[in-house]
């Protein structure tokens, strides 16, 4: 189990991808919350305890996820907060922690969720 007590904040849009994800990283010990689209999850990001990581997919209704980027960067008090986008796209937003292809790597992803919420 991980010893992190801040969350991971998932944003996605396709569900059973989000609900795969989420359960992943809840049998590791991440407490996780989840949005289905980047404006959403700003919201969600004034409301909930600061995350150690955000999983952002970039196509998505409603805000995509260069605009999440673009805005939540923009604030100081979120603007460090590591980001790793995983998406189909190849063009991940600027500023992205790393970026994690789909289909999504397990093996991958956990290792740079492990990096960043100890």
């Amino acid at each position: 189990m991980s010893a992190s007590a801040a969350p991971i904040l998932l944003v996605e849009d396709d569900q059973d991808i989000r609900e795969t994800v989420c359960e992943l990283l809840e049998m590791e010990g991440y407490p996780t919350v989840t949005s289905n689209n980047g404006q959403e999850a700003l919201a969600q990001l004034h409301r909930m305890a600061r995350p150690c990581l955000i999983l952002l997919d970039v196509m998505m209704p409603v805000m995509d996820g260069h605009t999440f980027m673009a805005r939540m960067r923009a604030e100081e008090l979120l603007a460090d907060i590591p980001v790793v986008v995983t998406s189909a796209s190849h063009r991940p937003p600027a500023g992205a922690s790393a970026y994690v292809p789909k289909p999504i790597d397990v093996d991958e992803l956990m290792t740079i969720v492990k990096r960043h919420c100890r």
